[in-house]
């Protein structure tokens, strides 16, 4: 058996036998293999035995370690994410140790190292991984400012890693929300508005209660965690005169109860008692202006269970429900309003209605994330493509450009499987506007070519597409290699 394939018992036992004198020597066992695939399972070994030395408080042990995966991260490459990770793990022992000055030094170079694998990663799950421990690492700068008394220089460290761990929450493809991410920034969230308190800045530790309340509740945070944030809300809110969402803030019980029973059922798969707490939990969140966000979320967790079950009527009913609550609380873009109206789309069955949708949900989007974000282009296609089907070519391309320079301007120069790029093209070769339509057709390309499992008909689509622009620009020899290349890949599909 590999050290790779012991089970962690088994390492704990391992490590304890070799004992702190057999250090240097169980590295160089470590490091006996050959390749990079045996310096990742000793870096891994070596990380375990650090956080089992901190556990049994042999801080030593536990920063000697450190130095030493520090050291074998190393050999993959300097700025190797592994080497992030290993001087954040040594700071927090440093810490431990006193060594408040050296901790620091750590930490800033885990920062750095992590950010540059930001920078580089090449699929979103990577990245948010990258960001959660990016956000640890600045949080652990927080602490160590804090502690030493420099508030201000703590509290931008706790919102870098608030705004990190921001893009980690929601999954992009389905919204569901991750619990661990979500956690960390509620805990971030708490520590700036209670500094905030501390320092008498009302307005701003006001704020990011609101914000911790608000999470907390959609991710289900212990209570128990919340009870003095509640309090310490409640205070300021008393201060402000603002009973009534004071008062709101011990009286959404039933919400929680309700919501926490709707989890508990889709654990059982029993839908209809989800449905039916859900509908509850809404309909609890409504009877108070304070706690009416709270009825967007249940509402919205609905409205996909119903779609999930093939009930449209109902789910454009709840949609509709949940977006009025929006617009009576006067809110403003936020990451809720957009799903819903997602849904929305999906259910709403005209082409003039479903423009109205993406109308009001790319006015949100661009709040939310501004123009040079995937989301604006995907949106803005969409509409160039409703409006092309409807017959209005002038709105069409006034969409279909913008997408396009939206598209231009983002970083990464392929997103997702490439569907919107080809959608995109197909407006644009409408309109005969064909350079640009070749561009589209060429990046929905590149982006189902770099997937593992590649989509045949798509492909040879995308190739029938190319073949055409190609054709009616006069470029025959790069039309008939496309029309050939399409071919292969129909061929591949049947096979």
């Amino acid at each position: 058996m590999s050290t790779s394939e012991l089970p962690h018992g088994a390492i704990k036992v391992f490590i304890a036998l070799v004992g702190v004198a057999g250090a240097g020597s169980f590295v160089m066992w470590l490091g006996s293999g050959s390749g990079a695939s045996s310096t990742i399972r000793s870096w891994e070994i070596v990380r375990a035995s650090q956080q089992d030395a901190v556990a049994k408080k042999n801080l030593a042990e536990a920063e000697n370690l450190g130095k030493q995966a520090i050291h074998l991260a190393e050999r993959l490459g300097s700025s190797n994410y592994r080497v992030g990770i290993s001087h954040d793990d040594l700071g927090e022992v440093l810490v431990k140790e006193k060594k408040l000055e050296d901790a620091t030094k750590h930490f800033d170079d885990a920062e750095k190292i992590l950010q540059t694998n930001i920078i580089r990663a090449k699929d979103e799950i990577t990245r948010r991984l990258l960001l959660t421990d990016l956000a640890w690492a600045q949080r652990n700068l927080g602490l160590l400012e804090q502690s030493e008394g420099q508030s201000d220089v703590a509290i931008g460290h706790y919102k870098k890693a608030i705004a990190n761990l921001e893009s980690c929450i929601h999954n992009k493809k389905d919204g569901r929300i991750d619990y661990f991410a979500a956690h960390r920034q509620i805990d971030l969230m708490l520590r700036v508005a209670s500094m905030n308190l501390l320092s008498n800045n009302f307005e701003d530790a006001q704020k990011w209660f609101r914000k911790a309340v608000s999470l907390a509740d959609e991710s289900f945070y212990p209570a128990f965690l919340m009870k003095q944030a509640r309090e310490e809300f409640s205070t300021i809110l008393k201060k402000e005169g603002n009973t009534e969402e004071s008062e709101a803030l011990f009286s959404h019980e039933k919400w929680v109860r309700f919501a926490e029973s709707a989890e508990t059922a889709r654990g059982q798969e029993d839908y209809k008692t989800v449905a039916q707490n859900l509908r509850d939990a809404a309909d609890a969140a409504k009877r108070s202006k304070a706690t009416m966000h709270l009825a967007i979320i249940s509402l919205k967790k609905l409205a996909k269970l119903q779609l999930q079950e093939k009930n449209t009527a109902a789910c454009r009913e709840t949609c509709m429900e949940a977006l009025h609550v929006w617009q009576t609380l006067g809110a403003g873009a936020s990451s809720e309003a957009d799903y819903v109206l997602g849904l929305l789309y999906r259910v709403t069955p005209g082409k003039r209605e479903r423009i109205d949708v993406q109308t009001q949900r790319l006015k949100v989007r661009r709040d939310l994330y501004g123009e040079h974000d995937f989301h604006i282009a995907e949106t803005e296609t969409e509409l160039a493509n409703l409006y092309q089907q409807t017959g209005d070519s002038k709105n069409a391309m006034l969409y279909a450009n913008e997408a396009y320079e939206a598209f231009n301007r983002m970083r990464i120069k392929t997103h997702g499987i490439g569907v919107q790029e080809m959608t995109l093209g197909e407006v644009l070769e409408a309109n005969a506007n064909y350079d640009k339509a070749q561009a589209m057709y060429l990046r929905s390309l590149a982006a189902q070519l770099r997937r593992n499992h590649k989509n045949h008909s798509f492909i040879s689509s995308l190739y029938q597409h190319l073949a055409s622009v190609f054709y009616k620009q006069g470029k025959n020899a790069e039309s008939q290699n496309a029309t050939r290349e399409a071919m292969r890949w129909r061929s591949m599909q049947r096979n």
